[in-house]
């Protein structure tokens, strides 16, 4: 134990800018080399700053991850155990799932947080799913199986075929959605749906 530490993960502009600061020192003569220290710096400062998203949605449904003050909190303590141990350690948090998962408030019924004035809900498994009856205007539901409800935004693995994993962050009480099918566009091997249907409408205007 204590025979590692992490760190939260940078994006995706930080280790260019540090590599390739510390290579023009390293490869170029004379003073002039000492320019590659800036680069650098402004990589490390970025990667300081850099903040991981509030809600984490996996591309099956089957785990919902939302960051608390004490951590990241998971929606189940089994299951989706490698996208879980992704999330955390990507977070900089040495955490296990079960640990992470007791940061998710306890309630009866399906796993439920509150993020600002919408209410997560996630249902893991049929049985949860068939269970759920109605949702609210506030209500983000997140189904690992299908799952057929109006008057809220229901992201289930039809929906989530549409857009792929799904990263939210909490910017003043509004919630601004960012989809894998963003991230990497069209691609050959991506196979995307060609209609997204009035899902991502909905959720990026809410």
């Amino acid at each position: 134990d204590g025979a590692r530490s992490f760190v939260a993960g940078p994006s995706a502009l930080v280790l260019p800018l540090v590599a390739l600061g510390l290579l023009f020192v390293i490869l170029w003569q004379g003073r002039a080399r000492w320019i590659g220290v800036a680069p650098a710096f402004v990589g490390m400062a970025l990667w300081q700053v850099e903040t991981r998203p509030t809600i984490l949605i996996a591309e099956t449904g089957g785990l919902v991850g939302v960051m608390t003050a004490e951590g990241r909190a998971v929606s189940k303590a089994r299951g989706a155990g490698f996208i879980a141990s992704n999330w955390l350690e990507n977070d900089g948090d040495s955490s296990t799932q079960a640990q992470a998962a007791e940061r998710w408030p306890s309630s009866e019924g399906p796993a439920r947080i509150i993020i600002g004035e919408t209410e997560i809900v996630h249902l893991s498994g049929k049985k949860a799913a068939r269970a759920f009856k109605s949702c609210r205007p506030d209500q983000l539901i997140v189904a690992s199986t299908p799952i057929v409800q109006t008057g809220c935004v229901v992201l289930d693995p039809e929906a989530l075929r549409q857009t792929g994993a799904i990263a939210i962050n909490n910017q003043d009480g509004r919630l601004v959605w960012r989809t894998t099918r963003e991230v990497t566009g069209m691609r050959l091997w991506s196979r995307w749906p060609e209609e997204t249907g009035k899902l991502l409408a909905r959720a990026s205007d809410p």
